[in-house]
């Protein structure tokens, strides 16, 4: 019952992918939450939950 902490990714297909690969476990399928921003939850091998989120709104260039 703590903060989730969110990692921003262009193609969450292959960043799902590659955390299972490196021993994340999902918390359930991609979800696509609304106007094509798609999220997925995972818990890491030391059981702290994380996600990740593919926004086509968010230009990460445009963060200072």
């Amino acid at each position: 019952g703590g903060a989730t902490a969110y990692w921003v990714g262009a193609d969450i297909a292959a960043a799902a992918a590659r955390l299972a690969e490196l021993g994340a476990k999902p918390r359930g399928p991609i979800q696509d939450v609304g106007d094509g921003i798609r999220t997925a939850e995972f818990d890491d091998p030391f059981g702290n939950v994380f996600a990740v989120i593919q926004n086509p709104h968010f230009d990460p260039t445009q963060v200072k």
